[in-house]
């Protein structure tokens, strides 16, 4: 079976690391996998099978004018069509609304099936008129609309619904076991958040948060990993709230999984979500953790009380008084911890990897998920 997966960059997205777990795993079990990408750009942020034939496209240019922007938009689809219809796919995969409409646009009439993945909430963010109208009426076209969670499935309308499967993100196991708390950090508790800093992502919300509990607990501290155009807010915001020595924000990270096995808790502040990998990470390493029940997402991983905490969204009082609690109870602290790596049973790779497998295999019927290799 050839597989054409394709996503518009290939950076330190959620989606980016779940379309390379995706390439790996049927690269791997002897499927021929492209990875095309809208950028020139050959390199990935997450490391690939050999096995993965990476194809940068280069549809990026500058469209000073209109008359630019449709001359422009035409080439994209003509090139698009072209360099995926060069793979000879059985089936293509596309992830993210934008790049989604593009490739349903170039695969008009080719008889090529394309399956489109949904990776955030629809109805919070809303990437513009234009291309929620061309959502609208290509959707249809798509063989499958793959969905993180019923909530998001339940925004669209009835025909694009019949097409629509709920596939959540593959959860990995981590690569080793969190050290015992005690001897964790040098006496040090660190709480962690991970994301880009943006506005969706709430980091703001939980500054605020902290800087309402931290008095009662100096031995701890508040780490944030990730970077964004939020940056230069969030550090207006803790200077003024008094926490520039309790607040760090520390950029980007190649190793998660270090960052989480020296947590004491991890949070999710964000606003709204798709499906959070972080917040799914923390958990299969052990971490307890707290999130906001935005849309979409904590409320289909955490099981509220029993291997994490929800609390209202949005609710800095909430947040603050979940981190209080937890903050001053190890026991209540490791209670959660216990529970958290049963995510890995419902959200494991090869079990998501097999939902994957029966919707591909709905629309195209010779797909066997492993077959063997002849190269």
């Amino acid at each position: 079976m050839r597989i054409t997966l394709v996503c518009a960059t290939l950076g330190p997205g959620g989606a980016e690391r779940v379309m390379a777990l995706m390439a790996n795993h049927w690269a791997d079990g002897g499927h021929d996998v492209f990875l095309a990408t809208f950028n020139s750009d050959a390199r990935s942020h997450y490391a690939l099978s050999k096995k993965v034939v990476l194809i940068p496209i280069g549809l990026n240019s500058n469209s000073p004018t209109i008359a630019h922007a449709i001359a422009n938009s035409l080439w994209r689809v003509s090139k698009l069509r072209a360099t995926l219809s060069s793979t000879a796919p059985d089936i293509v995969i596309s992830f993210i609304e934008t790049a989604n409409v593009r490739v349903l646009a170039s695969l008009l009439g080719s008889g090529i099936p394309v399956i489109v993945s949904e990776r955030t909430n629809p109805s919070v963010y809303r990437p513009g008129v234009a291309w929620d109208l061309l959502r609208y009426i290509l959707y249809p076209s798509a063989a499958r609309v793959v969905v993180q969670t019923d909530r998001v499935r339940d925004y669209f309308p009835r025909r694009v619904r019949q097409l629509c499967r709920v596939i959540q993100n593959p959860v990995l196991q981590p690569l080793a076991f969190r050290k015992n708390e005690k001897d964790n950090n040098g006496g040090v508790k660190r709480i962690l958040a991970l994301g880009r800093l943006s506005d969706e992502k709430g980091h703001d919300l939980l500054i605020q948060a902290f800087a309402k509990v931290c008095s009662r607990h100096p031995q701890w501290i508040l780490e944030i990993v990730g970077e964004g155009p939020a940056r230069p807010s969030l550090e207006a915001c803790r200077r003024s709230l008094g926490v520039d020595e309790t607040v760090h924000l520390r950029g980007l990270t190649e190793t998660p999984f270090d960052e989480l096995n020296r947590a004491d808790l991890f949070i999710l502040p964000s606003r709204f979500e798709g499906f959070p990998n972080a917040l799914c990470e923390a958990m299969a390493a052990g971490v307890p953790v707290i999130s906001f029940d935005c849309p979409n997402g904590p409320r289909e991983i955490i099981r509220d009380n029993v291997d994490g905490i929800l609390v209202p969204p949005q609710d800095v009082n909430a947040l603050a008084g979940a981190m209080d609690r937890l903050m001053s109870n190890p026991e209540e602290r490791a209670r959660l911890a216990l529970r958290a790596p049963e995510i890995l049973d419902r959200f494991g790779i090869e079990h998501i990897m097999k939902k994957w497998e029966e919707t591909i295999s709905e629309v195209a019927p010779g797909f066997s998920p492993m077959v063997q290799e002849t190269r």
